[in-house]
């Protein structure tokens, strides 16, 4: 079931990928995800936050395929 910091993150990553972390702003985010400030900092304290999150779950993700993807 997606929650509305499903949304958030995708929108995120969208946007950071579009529009590099610096470039992107908080408001771009809400408005991808469709969510509202008090939504969004609920989940996250800062936008650094929420990027550490995208890239952690990228990073979580890359390491997924490459464990399935080379013999251990």
């Amino acid at each position: 079931m997606r929650t509305k910091r499903d949304d958030i993150l995708e929108a995120a990553a969208l946007i950071f990928a579009q529009k590099g972390v610096d470039g992107a702003s908080v408001p771009q985010i809400l408005k991808q995800a469709n969510a509202s400030a008090g939504a969004m900092y609920s989940y996250f304290e800062s936008k650094k936050e929420l990027a550490d999150e995208v890239f952690r779950q990228a990073d979580d993700a890359v390491y997924r395929v490459l464990w399935h993807q080379f013999p251990h």
